[in-house]
């Protein structure tokens, strides 16, 4: 038996859902690390939701961005149930965006739900889940790890812009400079320097009980050119840029 429980309290929500997510934590590092991150002061979700399969939690909704709601790494369902899954979806949340989850479960209920609607389900992006566990390799010798301070954020903003760019997630000048800001007041952001000079970034985010995702990884090959034009850096960047790792 297929239930659909929807959310309005954010307090009951994380008591109900967080020793589920818990138990896969790397593949629920997104939807575990967000919903960590939330308290009462933020605004509301936009959706937080549970799937029950025969009263035990098997699946997690949860949307705190316009586009996208987030799915958890769910329980085995065949496609009778995916379908009814998306059945309750539609009729508890008639606005449904887009999903960001594992593939085979997230792109079957995408497609049922486009067939019910009438609507084309197109793929955005695919992302990959990477755990790292050992570290085989030590750093090199040549250069120091450092945290980021407040002086270092001219050209924090530029790495985190060109980083976005490279990422297809282009942002404004000015976001960039808030996203920079914030990491450096965070206290997240490390940097890699050699003879002094700052040549790697690198920004932890969503932590959970025991993982840690990094991302915002962004290595200079070669001195960025980046002037200010009307408030846009220049179209090309010139580093290498990943995107998200736990």
């Amino acid at each position: 038996m297929i239930r659909l429980i929807k959310y309005d309290d954010l307090t009951l929500f994380k008591n109900d859902v967080i020793s589920f997510l818990v138990q896969f934590e790397a593949e629920n590092n997104l939807v575990l690390g967000v919903l960590q991150s939330l308290s009462e002061k933020d605004e509301l979700p936009f959706f937080m939701a549970a799937v029950l399969k025969d009263n035990d939690i098997g699946l997690v909704f949860l949307q705190t961005h316009p586009s996208e709601i987030i799915l958890s790494k769910s329980v085995s369902f065949s496609s009778k149930e995916i379908h009814e899954i998306g059945e309750n979806l539609i009729a508890a949340n008639r606005d449904i965006p887009g999903f960001i989850g594992e593939k085979k479960l997230t792109a079957e209920l995408a497609i049922y739900i486009s067939n019910v609607k009438g609507i084309q389900a197109n793929v955005l992006r695919n992302q990959r889940i990477y755990q790292l566990e050992k570290i085989k390799k030590k750093a090199n010798s040549n250069g120091n790890l450092r945290k980021v301070i407040e002086n270092d954020h001219p050209i924090i903003k530029e790495w985190v812009y060109h980083f976005c760019y490279e990422t297809n997630q282009p942002i404004s000048v000015e976001e960039a400079d808030k996203r920079a800001a914030r990491m450096i007041n965070k206290g997240s952001l490390a940097a890699w320097e050699v003879n002094g000079e700052m040549v790697s970034m690198a920004s932890s985010i969503r932590p959970t009980p025991n993982n840690i995702s990094i991302s915002y990884v962004y290595t200079v090959t070669a001195k960025p050119y980046c002037p200010p034009i009307d408030g846009v850096c220049c179209p090309k960047p010139d580093g290498q840029a990943v995107q998200s790792m736990v």
